[in-house]
């Protein structure tokens, strides 16, 4: 029979011949590979496992900053309610339905008790289309 440059034997008799591939034959290329056999890394390590270290670092990173986030806006809004119901100053939007929207401050033993404060002098003055917003406590 008759071989190809490639050194591969055309079909003959319903066998199929064994193809050689001479560039993977020369000495250096696949040098020291053993099949299936051991892995070739050291001390049990699998490559790559650096990359695993690195994504467990990053949900770590992601982890702690959203439970820093929580912790902020849970003092924020713990603050917030604990002024709602302090006395002292307390800033008002009032928002007028007819325009003429102004910010002002009002005493009060707490927000709600400022409020109302606000809302019947807003009325004595003859502006019933009116309505205070909280805004905050003021410090003093």
């Amino acid at each position: 029979m008759n071989a190809d440059s490639n050194g591969a034997v055309p079909h003959c008799g319903g066998k199929r011949a064994r193809t050689v591939y001479p560039a993977l034959h020369k000495k250096g290329r696949n040098a020291g590979s053993k099949g299936l056999g051991k892995p070739q890394y050291k001390a049990g390590k699998p490559p790559g496992g650096g990359a695993m270290k690195r994504v467990w670092a990053a949900l770590l990173v992601a982890l702690l900053v959203t439970a820093a986030g929580v912790a902020v806006a849970d003092t924020l809004t713990s603050s917030k309610q604990a002024d709602f119901f302090a006395p002292g100053k307390h800033r008002f939007y009032v928002w007028c339905s007819n325009g003429g929207d102004y910010t002002t401050i009002e005493r009060g033993l707490s927000a709600e008790d400022a409020q109302l404060k606000l809302y019947n002098n807003v009325k004595a003055k003859g502006r019933p289309a009116c309505w205070p917003v909280w805004q905050g406590k003021i410090a003093g």
